[in-house]
C-alpha cells in the first residue's frame, strides 16, 4: 500500500512539473507585459534610437546577466548606479541626458522581462530578447523587434516562425 502511494505521489509530482514547463513555454510564445503594450512599444521606439550612437565594437547590443550586471557591447559597465553614467565609455555617443534615459529604459524593459537587444545585420533592425531561459539556443530563444515600414517581414519569416504581435511589437522565434 505504501509502494502505490509513493508511486502516485512521484507520477502526480511529475505531472505538476510537466504541466508547469507547458504553460511557462505557452506564457512565452504571447506577448504579456507588466506594463502597457503601448508603453513598452514607446520605449522600444526611444531605446532603437538611442542604440546606435553608442560606439560599437564588433557587436551591437546591451543586455543583463543573471546577477543584474549590464552589459553594453559585451563589455561589463557592472550594476548600472547613477553616480558612474558620465563615465561610462560604452555610452560615449550618448549625452548625460540620453545615457540617463537608456539606463532608465534598460530597467523598465527588464522588469517587463526583456532583458536585453542586438543588431541583427541580416534583417537591419533592433532585437529584443523576450522572456529569456537559461538555455537561449535556436529552438528556445523568444525575441521581439518593432515593426516598421522597413522591416523586412519576409525576410524574417523565411527563417523564423511569428507567434504573437501587440501594435507594432512582434514575437518570434527560430523555425525547428
Amino acid at each position: 500500500m505504501r509502494k502505490i502511494i509513493s508511486d502516485l505521489f512521484r507520477w502526480n509530482l511529475i505531472v505538476v512539473v510537466l504541466n508547469s514547463c507547458v504553460i511557462k513555454s505557452d506564457q512565452r510564445d504571447q506577448i504579456t507585459f507588466s506594463n502597457s503594450v503601448a508603453d513598452i512599444e514607446g520605449r522600444i521606439q526611444r531605446m532603437n534610437t538611442l542604440l546606435p550612437k553608442v560606439p560599437t565594437s564588433e557587436m551591437s547590443n546591451y543586455f543583463f546577466d543573471a546577477e543584474g550586471n549590464l552589459y553594453i557591447n559585451n563589455s561589463n559597465i557592472g550594476k548600472p548606479h547613477n553616480n558612474q553614467l558620465d563615465t561610462l565609455s560604452a555610452l560615449n555617443g550618448l549625452s548625460s541626458k540620453e545615457r540617463r534615459e537608456f539606463i532608465d529604459i534598460a530597467i523598465f524593459l527588464k522588469k517587463n522581462e526583456i532583458s536585453g537587444c542586438h543588431f541583427e545585420r541580416l534583417f537591419e533592425t533592433w532585437v529584443y530578447s523576450y522572456k529569456r531561459m537559461d538555455d537561449p539556443s535556436w529552438n528556445n530563444s523568444r525575441d521581439i523587434f518593432l515593426q516598421t515600414a522597413k522591416t523586412p517581414i519576409q525576410d524574417i519569416t523565411q527563417a523564423h516562425e511569428i507567434l504573437d504581435k501587440e501594435r507594432n511589437l512582434v514575437l518570434f522565434k527560430g523555425k525547428l
